[in-house]
């Protein structure tokens, strides 16, 4: 695979994991464990964090600094809105 390939991987992986992070969680659970799709957003996220140290690494080594800040800028929005909207569905749901 190419580097854009893998670069474009990781930014599709964790859109559609931030994506069903954002559904409903009857959606994402079954009984005990998560069901289909919430196992899919555990992959998603743990290929895409996996994805995200591997390039940050070939980042350094190519000393691509601006790719780097890209990459890393959109990774802590992504981990921003999601924390915000966990603590909006818990303040919304009397948990707070």
């Amino acid at each position: 695979m190419t580097l854009e390939r893998i670069n474009n991987l990781f930014y599709i992986g964790l859109l559609v994991s931030f994506l069903i992070f954002l559904l409903p969680s009857e959606y994402k659970m079954a009984v005990y464990t998560p069901n289909l799709l919430g196992w899919s957003m555990l992959v998603l996220s743990l290929i895409s964090f996996s994805i995200y140290f591997w390039l940050l690494i070939i980042d350094f080594k190519k000393k691509n600094y601006k790719r780097l800040q890209k990459r890393t800028l959109f990774l802590v929005i992504i981990i921003g809105v999601s924390v915000a909207y966990w603590f909006y569905q818990a303040y919304s749901l009397g948990n707070v």
